[in-house]
């Protein structure tokens, strides 16, 4: 009888979750009786691993790997066994990284042995490479229609020293007023040839998160070309879209319950906005690309967020712009799906936007956009101020809009980000935070007063926030370590 492995790659990185390939072969003349290699009580076979996590040889199997401490299989406990006859092969995968606690980078040696009844077979060894986490460019999948999701998928890009690679992570909400996140479940989806900086989990507004949304899209430099890549699912191959040069990303891009995938564009030197369509299906297959909608050119386009309305509205798409327009700071409200032209246009006085253009908008239940954006002014302060304009289900300014003081400091701070609560029942409460370089922030919820707070160490500011609760809502992540789910509260910072 015969034992061998085989491993899927030789090279994963630290968290990631892997198994191996196990095949028996009865290579003998005579009808065999041997443990399940597949039994998830089984204490046969054993697997010896020895590597920088540890350095005196671990044993364990699919019964140790069940035991609390994962100690090492019990002797003489029961086995659940299979009869191979001459020439039989049974094989099939092991979840080992289950049964391990590979955290140390570095090379590891396995090998599996099998005995029954004074019968051994013992496998040849394998080697696999664990690297440390070098994870860039997060993204993390928000499903706007969920009153409460019990889980999400983050996505980044694992740099490598010779290539780079998607990994997705499950990410398990066990305290939604906390905004406790606990990652699970870490793969890899695909290697990235050519290589690329950040890849993007697009937004829903229907309950998937507990089925990760297969959409992902990142953008690529090929000699000296831009371009957009997008692939459907983990098998389907990506679809290229070359950008012009002075193309940028909007985000969050939009997924919607027909697998539709809308990605907003900023084109034309920052003049014009842009929406490419793609549409997946199955079985899994390059998407199609159509641009199926442009704004007229303005003077300037700070930013722009798209939004969708719920399902039984047919999904409506909306966009609301923040524009210079001959000087003037405006703001503009799109539908996606209609003219070029803006449903209504209001200017906007008494300050700046801040470095960014922050901007949170939200379609409701009823049809109406609701936007919120900072702005600010310089003086003897630093005052930061959030403006809110309500566009109706026909598009047209509900009144006035209002403009509120936040907080005044007495000197700016780089990053500003705001946005609506998902768990708020209250769909006008919003949340904003203002960071600086060495941890220092200021949040608060609408006009309410600011907290102040401190974290361990320097924030970096995501692509993309996720408010949860009461006093959770800003996704950070330090560099090289997985994303990480932060609550802010008045006397400092909880994470997931």
């Amino acid at each position: 009888m015969k034992i061998q492995l085989t491993s899927t790659r030789s090279r994963f990185i630290v968290g990631e979750s892997f198994g191996v390939h196990v095949r028996l072969v009865n290579d003998g003349a005579h009808s065999v009786v041997t443990p399940d290699p597949f039994s998830a009580q089984n204490p046969q076979p054993t697997y010896s691993v020895q590597g920088p996590s540890y350095l005196l040889t671990k044993v364990t199997s699919a019964l140790a790997g069940a035991m609390p401490g994962h100690t090492r299989p019990p002797v003489g406990a029961p086995v659940a066994t299979v009869t191979l006859v001459p020439g039989e092969v049974l094989e099939g995968d092991v979840p080992l990284s289950s049964w391990l606690d590979l955290q140390e980078p570095g090379t590891y040696e396995i090998v599996a042995a099998v005995e029954y009844e004074g019968r051994i077979a013992i496998s040849p060894k394998i080697v696999l490479d664990i690297d440390g986490m070098q994870a860039q460019g997060v993204s993390i999948g928000v499903d706007e229609g969920a009153n409460f999701a019990s889980s999400m998928t983050a996505s980044f890009v694992q740099r490598g020293d010779v290539d780079r690679s998607i990994y997705d992570v499950v990410l398990r909400e066990h305290d939604p007023e906390s905004g406790r996140m606990v990652p699970e479940g870490m793969s890899h989806r695909r290697d990235l040839d050519p290589p690329a900086d950040c890849v993007h989990v697009p937004w829903g507004n229907r309950a998937r998160t507990e089925a990760s949304s297969s959409w992902r899209f990142w953008v690529t430099s090929e000699a000296g070309v831009s371009k957009l890549r997008v692939a459907d699912s983990p098998s389907g191959e990506p679809v290229n879209t070359a950008l012009a040069r002075d193309t940028q990303l909007l985000l969050p891009a939009f997924a919607d319950a027909d697998d539709t995938l809308d990605v907003p564009l900023l084109t034309d030197n920052g003049r014009v906005v842009e929406v490419a369509r793609f549409r997946g299906g199955s079985p899994p297959r390059p998407p199609k690309a159509a641009s199926v909608w442009r704004s007229k050119p303005t003077s300037r386009v700070l930013n722009a967020r798209l939004a969708l309305g719920s399902p039984a509205g047919g999904n409506a798409r909306r966009l609301v712009a923040l524009e210079e327009r001959d000087g003037t700071l405006t703001v503009s409200h799109y539908w996606v799906d209609g003219p070029s032209t803006p449903t209504m246009s209001q200017p906007v006085s008494g300050g700046q936007f801040l470095s960014g253009a922050p901007m949170a908008v939200r379609v409701t239940s009823d049809g109406t956009t609701r936007c919120r954006f900072l702005l600010c002014t310089h003086g003897r302060a630093w005052r930061v101020y959030m403006a809110s304009l309500d566009f109706d289900a026909e598009g047209k300014l509900t009144g006035p809009g209002a403009i509120e003081t936040l907080v005044s400091r007495k000197s700016a701070m780089p990053a500003a980000a705001i946005e609506f609560p998902l768990h708020s029942r209250d769909d006008t409460d919003v949340a904003w935070v203002l960071t600086d370089y060495d941890g220092s922030y200021v949040w608060g919820r609408g006009g309410q007063k600011a907290i102040k707070g401190q974290v361990r160490a320097p924030l970096v500011m995501p692509l993309q926030l996720r408010p949860l609760a009461l006093v959770t809502y800003l996704c950070t992540l330090q560099p090289g370590q997985l994303p990480d789910l932060v609550a802010l509260e008045g006397g400092g910072v909880g994470g997931g």
